[in-house]
This record gives structure tokens, C-alpha cells and sequence, in this order.
């Protein structure tokens, strides 16, 4: 590796070849520790434009990347266990529009992927009623109560009107408010 390092710089002195301004590679630290080190590079110029050096910096991103990988492994073990639930999960915004979702929501809503998407409580294809079978009003569904009220929701029930199902398909919904930093 060392050589193919030196082939490069060479090679920027003797104008065959551009610097990259930014790389990673890794290197063997003193104590045989190997470390990702993310490098920024400027060739430097006299007035007659002859490269007369290049400056460097290196900055060891070796823990970032460590836990980028666990963020990627729990984002992806995340995935599997909402997808693999026989719940539906659905998980939106703050403006109501629907951040992700499960299978088994797509399934209970009988409503494609394309269309769960980003919908809003808005949407005209959600089709709720109470247990008189008369249809919620917008502020009935159940991320509005949790929105306006910011506390959990337990055993809501509604039926969900199923484009291809006779009846409405009875669900008991739970729900919790996250709030960030701001209480947003």
C-alpha cells in the first residue's frame, strides 16, 4: 500500500495524475491497531503554477464508522422485527404523513406500499368508523388523538373499511407519542 501511495504523490509532482482532494484508507497505528483515517488533500502551487507540495490531513474516523455499522445493523434487525410482526405498524410524522409501515398494515388498510407512503391522515382512501359503524371524523383517527392529547393511546377501537372486505375489519390501535428535543 505504501507504494502505491508514493506512485501517487510522484505522480501529482510530475502533473500525470490529479490528487484526490478527499479519501479514506486504513493504516496500522503504533500500537498494530488498524484505524480508518479519512484524508484531505491541496496541492500547493508557486506563482508559475509548478507543484511544489501537497498538503495533507488525516482525521482517524475509525469510531465513526464502527458505529455507522451499528446503526446499519440495528436499523436493519429494526426492519425485520416490524416486518415480521402480525401487527400492523405504521409510524408517522409529525404532520401526520406516514414515515413507515409494515406488511401487515399494507394488508389490514388494503392499501399498496406506493399508496402508504408518505399519506397523510388526510388521505381519502382511509376509511375508519367507531364501533357504531358510523365513519370517524378526522379528528377520531387515532394519530390526531395522539398528536393533539401527546400521551399514549391504549386499546382504540375502530374498523377499518376494507376496499375488498364486506365488513369493517375490527382493530384494538395503540399508539405513543415521541417527542424530540423541542417536544415536537
Amino acid at each position: 500500500m505504501i507504494k502505491d501511495v508514493k506512485k501517487v504523490f510522484n505522480n501529482v509532482f510530475t502533473k500525470n495524475e490529479d490528487l484526490a482532494t478527499h479519501y479514506e484508507n486504513p493504516i496500522i497505528n503504533s500500537n498494530g491497531e488498524e484505524r480508518i483515517i479519512s484524508w484531505y488533500n491541496s496541492v500547493l502551487y508557486d506563482s508559475d503554477t509548478n507543484v511544489i507540495g501537497v498538503l495533507s490531513s488525516g482525521e482517524d474516523v475509525t469510531d465513526f464508522k464502527v458505529a455507522e455499522q451499528r446503526l446499519m445493523e440495528n436499523e436493519e434487525r429494526y426492519r425485520q422485527l416490524i416486518n415480521n410482526l402480525d401487527s400492523g405498524v405504521i409510524v408517522h410524522r409529525e404532520d401526520s404523513s406516514i414515515m413507515t409501515f409494515n406488511k401487515k398494515a399494507e394488508e389490514m388498510l388494503g392499501l399498496s406500499s406506493q399508496e402508504l407512503s408518505g399519506a397523510k391522515a388526510t388521505y381519502s382512501k382511509f376509511n375508519f368508523v367507531n364501533l357504531k359503524g358510523k365513519k370517524l371524523e378526522l379528528e377520531e383517527y387515532p394519530v390526531n388523538i395522539i398528536k393533539k392529547s401527546k400521551k399514549p393511546l391504549k386499546n382504540y377501537i375502530l374498523g377499518i373499511i376494507h376496499p375488498n372486505h364486506k365488513d369493517p375489519i375490527w382493530v384494538s390501535v395503540n399508539g405513543l407519542p415521541l417527542f424530540s428535543e423541542n417536544d415536537t
